[in-house]
């Protein structure tokens, strides 16, 4: 009678195995083979000598954990194949490990852009603390994920040290942070590491919209009245006044040096200097009113050279300077470039010629003063409604 053949056994594509170390323990990797290719993905889990049930229980948790990788990979070796493995272990690895990684990117990025990455990184830190899920892998990250995140922070209590009795973070701060992470993901979709952003596949509804934020300015008879009005510090007046018609901001006010004023066809001047926000080339011609304010040349390159370099110390001086003026508006540094963004429209200036001279890249940023003055107009027009009531 003919023996059956026996049924080909079919080799597991994806192996646990395990390595001696010379401490005794023993290193748990996967043996991947796949049409002749073979390669290792060690684990950094490790058995230890099972002296006691504690060591045994241990042992055990860390093969569960080990399993689970071996299963994830045998998963992703039908979807993607052998060829993609490097982009599969970018995939397995801590979100941790990848926000880490995207902070410290060398890319043309301005410190306080750097310093908004490392914020948002560690509120999501926070939000692994608080669901016990601080290694979760990139390859977890899915729409509940990004969705539980948010509520996270609707109800965070801010740390910021001038709020007082526990208040909530703002909107602006929510939808910052948010918008941070999702970058992070738009990354690694960008890489292959990710099929697709979660965040993309939320409702508008689930996430928190910008904030539209007051733009406050100054109007040519408020800035009339500053000019007028003693400071503390003289250059600081000279510096906020000149960036009323440049509309330079004050991380660009602080490090412009006389080299950066050209001298164009008709002795026309100019600045021409990199913003250090954007890394993005700005070219200002200077009016007769900048040119006022530029102060005497000192013993730096520095234009503005003696600057309080406190941003608190700035802060306190306008304000100081503003309530001394009588004006009743919150004014800060950044206030001069609204001013002159509105100046120029109010002017008559075009919405492109007035975006150039902001920097800014996308044209609907500058939209915003239009609206700002297109609705004083309105507010202006409408004070004569009640002008000729019948009594």
């Amino acid at each position: 009678m003919a023996r059956k053949p026996q049924a080909a056994k079919l080799k597991e594509p994806v192996r646990l195995r395990r390595r001696e170390r010379k401490d005794g323990t023993l290193s748990l990797y996967l043996d991947i083979y796949q049409k002749g290719v073979r390669k290792n993905e060690f684990l950094n889990l490790y058995l230890i000598p099972e002296k006691t049930t504690e060591d045994r229980q241990r042992n055990r948790q860390t093969l569960a954990v080990a399993e689970r990788v071996k299963s994830q990979r045998i998963i992703a070796l039908q979807d993607h194949g052998l060829d993609n493995w490097n982009t599969i272990k970018r995939s397995a690895m801590p979100l941790e490990e990848w926000l880490n990684a995207y902070d410290n990117e060398e890319v043309a990025l301005s410190k306080s852009a750097f310093a908004n990455r490392k914020k948002a990184h560690k509120w999501v830190t926070k939000y692994l603390s608080k669901i016990s899920r601080p290694n979760i892998k990139l390859e977890d990250i899915n729409k509940d994920f990004c969705r539980g995140f948010i509520n996270f922070l609707r109800t965070a209590e801010s740390e910021a040290t001038h709020k007082k009795d526990n208040k909530k973070l703002t909107q602006s701060c929510i939808h910052g942070y948010q918008a941070t992470f999702s970058a992070a993901l738009n990354k690694a979709e960008r890489e292959g590491i990710l099929q697709r952003n979660p965040f993309l596949l939320l409702e508008a509804s689930e996430k928190v919209a910008k904030k539209d934020r007051e733009r406050e300015f100054l109007t040519t008879e408020e800035v009339k009245i500053l000019m007028e009005t003693p400071i503390d510090y003289e250059i600081m007046k000279k510096a906020f006044i000149f960036s009323c018609f440049t509309g330079l901001r004050i991380s660009d006010i602080l490090k412009l040096t006389w080299f950066d004023i050209k001298e164009g066809e008709n002795d026309v001047r100019y600045v021409r200097t990199q913003m250090e926000k954007t890394k993005e080339f700005v070219t200002v011609p200077l009016s007769n009113e900048a040119l006022k304010w530029l102060p005497v040349k000192g013993t730096t390159d520095l234009v503005f050279e003696n600057m309080p370099q406190s941003r608190n110390t700035r802060n306190k001086s306008i304000k100081n300077w503003v309530k001394a003026s009588k004006i009743d508006k919150r004014i800060t540094f950044h206030c001069a470039r609204h001013t002159f963004a509105t100046l120029m429209l109010s002017l008559g200036g075009d919405l492109y010629t007035t975006s150039k001279l902001l920097g800014h890249k996308n044209i609907a940023t500058t939209e915003i003063y239009a609206k700002v003055i297109d609705q004083k107009k309105i507010d202006t027009v409408n004070l004569v409604d009640n002008l000729f009531a019948n009594d």
